[in-house]
């Protein structure tokens, strides 16, 4: 007899695999957004403590020889900060200072 109530408990305590899966896939909405929530919340933490390693600025003077036109130094100023803030962001850019410095990118 004792062994009886040791295989009913045994069968108590087994999950059966359907019901398992059953109760898997009615909840798995449910699975997913807990899971996108978690990863949302990582994502702020992250960027909420990440402190970059290097910062920098620069200033540049553009200046159009022999012109003492206002605008046209104005425009050719305005139009070459453009220009350098596109080459400075650029992907190739960050590669090449990335490879000097021995860091991957």
């Amino acid at each position: 007899m004792e062994k009886n109530k040791s295989d009913e408990l045994l069968m108590d305590t087994q999950i059966e695999l359907f019901t398992l899966v059953h109760d898997i896939l009615k909840n798995i909405i449910f699975i997913i957004l807990g899971g996108v929530a978690v990863a949302m919340m990582a994502y702020v933490f992250v960027n909420a403590r990440y402190v970059p390693q290097y910062t920098t600025s620069t200033t540049f003077v553009v200046g159009s020889k022999g012109s003492n036109n206002t605008y046209a130094n104005l425009s050719s100023a305005n139009t070459m900060a453009v220009t350098f803030q596109k080459v400075l962001e650029s992907n190739v850019m960050k590669e090449k200072i990335c490879e000097k410095m021995g860091q991957i990118w």
